[in-house]
């Protein structure tokens, strides 16, 4: 019984080694396995109750933001939106809110307390070049979301948004050319701008005339005609000239001209093709060394109506809307139940971060 039960132990022994040895070298031939994180899905919050978005200061004075009525109603309105989110100006309701927003030219006290599951979102349209915003060196450390034009903000908005038109706008080109008696005309209300802007249209009329409109110059609108058709309608050219030059900036009322019969001549820091802009859509003042240049070539498109209106048709299918939906991605985000919480040290020093553009 000893010998057999030591042949057998020897035979485990034997056993045991070869399948360590076949163990070693599997594990050296066969290739590692590589390990895939799983693609991240999104997860959205799934509750009845929706998410809701405090406007805790005015937007250039309004309460509403712009969104009239508040409520669930702005998301609804959204084509494509996958959630809805509420929205509400009611200090009130700071415990249930789940973004607060501020509009950085109208901060004034702040909520008494920020609850952890809140996130704060600055919102600001204009560039550091004009508005150098001083006082946000009292709101370090409390701002979790950005809203600008900047391309590395948390949401990218701008005044408008370009959308394309499924059916085109047609238009009887010589009828329109035939109420334009006017070449170059402009709007303006601050008279004084880092961008230097007065400066540049001082030295552009010396070459073509250009009527100036608003604070800073004599030309008055008909009494009972909107200013804003008169001009579209009267002018060939319209200067969308912004106060400041800086990347990523436009100026608003470079997109209120895409919806009218009237070509724009822009002068910004801006990649317009960010934006989906397209270049034959306007005139680009800073592609011409010196102002005498541009107006040199504004007196040749007026002298040719097929240049002219190939500028006009370039924008038939398309349109410019104010629908902020990066409100939608604000709402997803709220929505989202693995975003990464984020937080702004110094949003003073990513405000001043930007380059203005020597005029």
């Amino acid at each position: 019984m000893t010998q057999g039960r030591n042949t057998v132990f020897v035979v485990g022994v034997v056993a045991g080694i070869c399948c360590l040895i076949l163990l070693v070298f599997v594990s050296e031939t066969i290739p590692p396995i590589r390990m895939l994180n799983p693609t991240p899905q999104k997860q959205y919050y799934n509750g009845t109750k929706p998410k809701v978005i405090l406007f805790w200061t005015k937007f250039f004075g309004l309460n509403h933001w712009g969104f009239d009525p508040l409520g669930t109603v702005p998301f609804e309105r959204l084509k494509d939106c996958p959630v809805v989110c509420e929205m509400t100006d009611q200090r009130s309701r700071l415990k249930e809110a789940d973004v607060i927003a501020f509009h950085a030219l109208e901060l004034g006290d702040r909520p008494q307390f920020k609850l952890p599951n809140q996130r704060w979102l600055l919102n600001m349209m204009e560039s550091p070049c004009y508005y150098g915003l001083k006082h946000l060196k009292n709101w370090k450390g409390v701002f979790n979301w950005t809203m600008t034009y900047r391309a590395d903000s948390d949401f990218i908005a701008n005044y408008s948004e370009v959308k394309p038109i499924t059916t085109p706008r047609k238009r009887n080109y010589s009828a329109i050319m035939s109420l334009k008696s006017k070449k170059v005309a402009w709007f303006v209300s601050n008279c004084n701008t880092p961008g230097k802007r007065e400066k540049y249209v001082k030295e552009l009329q010396r070459y073509i005339p250009v009527d100036i409109y608003g604070a800073c110059g004599p030309m008055k609108c008909p009494a009972h005609t909107p200013c804003e058709k008169h001009i579209y309608e009267t002018y060939k050219f319209y200067l969308s000239f912004e106060n400041s030059l800086a990347n990523y900036y436009i100026t608003e009322k470079f997109f209120k001209t895409l919806k009218h019969d009237i070509v724009s001549v822009v002068r910004s820091g801006a990649n317009y093709s960010f934006y989906g802009i397209k270049p034959d859509w306007f005139i680009d003042a800073r592609k011409f060394k010196t102002p005498k240049d541009l107006a040199n070539f504004l007196i040749e498109i007026d002298k040719d109506d097929s240049r002219y209106v190939r500028y006009l048709r370039s924008k038939e299918n398309v349109t410019s809307v104010d629908e902020y939906y990066e409100w939608c991605n604000v709402c997803k985000r709220i929505n989202d139940v693995n975003d990464p919480k984020t937080c702004y040290d110094d949003i003073l020093q990513w405000w001043r971060q930007n380059p203005c553009i020597p005029p």
